[in-house]
């Protein structure tokens, strides 16, 4: 981690100096020798997995690309970095406020998105948004099932967490302990769970730092207004019976993911 921050923070040449027609050039040159490392953070949630100092550098570094990115007429990485700076300044001094238009997740990847839109505009035969759209396609979406039914989950594999790659835990208790190392993209949870209530497990996961925007779908046998409505309530997104169909309980948990795709990736 301190190595790929190493190489995007602390060097971070200022554009705005440069009085030549090379500019544009030498800028998209910086860009493209960080963008790997930028999105390397991106990936997997590491970005929310910072220590306060990590998240300093990574501000400056920002900062001064959309000072150099707005003296050379780029507005839209300018925003973008605008953006992300606010948010990870905040990080540095442990303040989080509430209701934000975008998470931090949300502003870096629209940061890589902007990034990656100079580079290419300077030098078109790198195609670097197409290919990252060939390996989302393929990549593996990080899971946390949280249900005492295991073999329910491995059962259904192939159908259910195709393109997933799942962990389980038996309870809300080790739910949590694995989530204090552990950020996965969607957390699944049943309804009922031996050893606390599930809303406690939802609760734990809304007010922990990093975990907030972690979706969670609710499953269960049970068709419990009483359960829907607290998972709901609490911030669930979604609550599933397990007796649909495979396909239908599939794209009902990948909601979130795929709808985050498709606006990362909007036109």
């Amino acid at each position: 981690m301190k190595a790929q921050l190493r190489l995007v923070s602390g060097s971070t040449p200022d554009f705005r100096s440069l009085a030549t027609t090379d500019e544009q050039k030498y800028f998209a040159g910086y860009l493209k020798s960080t963008l790997r490392d930028f999105d390397r953070l991106g990936r997997h949630n590491r970005i929310l997995c910072l220590k306060k100092d990590e998240y300093r550098d990574l501000c400056e570094t920002v900062t001064q690309i959309g000072r150099s990115a707005r003296s050379l007429g780029h507005k839209r990485l300018a925003v973008a970095c605008i953006s992300l700076a606010f948010l990870l300044e905040e990080k540095t001094v442990n303040q989080t406020r509430e209701h934000h238009s975008m998470t931090i997740k949300d502003a870096f990847r629209l940061f890589i998105e902007m990034t990656a839109k100079v580079v290419e505009e300077a030098d078109p035969t790198v195609s670097y948004i197409q290919r990252r759209k060939m390996e989302k396609a393929s990549e593996h979406w990080d899971l946390l099932v949280i249900d005492p039914d295991e073999d329910y989950w491995i059962e259904r594999q192939g159908s259910l967490l195709e393109n997933c790659q799942p962990r389980y835990a038996g309870s809300g208790q080790n739910a949590m302990d694995i989530l204090d190392r552990f950020q996965p993209d969607l957390v699944v949870l049943e309804a009922e769970l031996g050893d606390m209530r599930s809303g406690e497990v939802i609760d734990f996961i809304k007010s922990t730092p990093g975990k907030e925007d972690i979706p969670v779908a609710m499953i269960s046998q049970q068709d419990d207004s009483d359960l829907v409505v607290s998972g709901l309530v609490r911030g669930a997104f979604d609550f599933i019976p397990k007796d649909l169909p495979d396909l239908q309980i599939r794209d009902r948990l990948l909601v979130p993911l795929t709808v985050g795709r498709q606006r990362l990736y909007r036109a």
